[in-house]
């Protein structure tokens, strides 16, 4: 079996893991060809659902709920060739799709403890994708004039105010800080 990953070009800490990756599929007597395309290409390529193995993000948030809607459901898949935000993969379960809408639907916390637990299930022994790490969110303020950003003692959101990122929390952030 021979697969190429996929990893940004100048992402030194996922390129490293890109060659731990190979080297330990090598020992399995799978071969992996690490390429590093540019960032822009390389995103191109994930957005299209045009590669056969790829290192990339998934969706976060409070809950469990938005990495697996991100990775299983019919909500956030596209078609192999259009750009997709999520769901790289192209990945549908209709089982874990009922249960993200249950999910949605409840503000039971038992219960949407209960049906997390049941989407999880599904992800482990479908395996539609490998997370190998977290996402760190890097971010830097001044409070020299302002206060009231997230912070690990305030995490009301986070930090990066990305306007069109996955958690279009700009208008969170600039709600929220005010002038000292």
């Amino acid at each position: 079996m021979k697969y190429e990953l996929i990893v940004p070009s100048g992402w030194t800490d996922w390129i490293s893991a890109g060659q731990i990756i190979a080297q330990n599929m090598h020992d399995l007597g799978i071969e992996i060809s690490l390429t590093t395309p540019e960032e822009t290409t390389d995103l191109e390529q994930v957005e299209k659902g045009d590669f056969q193995w790829a290192m990339y993000s998934g969706s976060g948030g409070p809950t469990p709920y938005n990495f697996y809607r991100g990775q299983m459901s019919s909500i956030t898949v596209q078609p192999a060739g259009e750009i997709a935000n999520e769901n790289y993969l192209r990945y549908v379960n209709t089982d874990a799709d009922a249960l993200l809408t249950k999910f949605a639907e409840t503000s039971d916390l038992t219960q949407q403890k209960q049906i997390m637990a049941q989407i999880e299930t599904i992800f482990v022994n479908e395996a539609p994708a490998l997370p190998l790490f977290p996402g760190p969110d890097w971010y830097e303020y001044s409070t020299a004039r302002f206060t009231g950003f997230p912070s690990a003692d305030n995490p009301y959101a986070p930090g990066e105010p990305w306007p069109n990122g996955p958690y279009n929390t700009a208008l969170i952030v600039l709600t929220t800080v005010k002038p000292k």
